[in-house]
């Protein structure tokens, strides 16, 4: 979810999953003689569960990136009253509705995910 903000965190996890797949082949071929008999519901269970994953990183991704905060070094003031009022950050939910800016395109991509995934969810018997 936070690749997008940290790049640095997909090759970080490509190592990882490197290093645990030699980790398990190893393990499995020195100690365990024969593998367990398991079909395919452990793989459709996981494709099942990490299916939303894709939409919350590109959706966090969209929140990261069009943080006007970080980009544009923008501080805003703090009122220590207790006024009702919130607190103002130029951080909103769709910037791209009255402006284009930097996450402009991952907004689009956003759209078109969930116009994809409402499709597929439709016609997914047929499909």
């Amino acid at each position: 979810m936070y690749g997008v903000g940290m790049p640095l965190l997909f090759p970080v996890a490509a190592l990882n999953f490197m290093n645990q797949y030699i980790a398990e082949r190893t393990a499995v071929s020195y100690q365990v003689q024969l593998p367990p008999a398991i079909d395919d519901s452990m793989t459709n269970n996981l494709i099942a569960m990490m299916y939303f994953a894709p939409f919350f990183m590109i959706t966090n991704g969209y929140w990261m990136i069009s943080n006007q905060q970080i980009f544009n070094n923008l501080t805003f003031f703090v009122d220590n009253s207790l006024s009702t009022t919130s607190m103002k950050s130029g951080h909103f939910i769709a910037p791209f509705f009255y402006n284009l800016n930097w996450a402009s395109p991952l907004a689009l991509m956003i759209v078109a995910a969930f116009i994809l995934l409402g499709i597929t969810k439709i016609f997914e018997e047929s499909l």
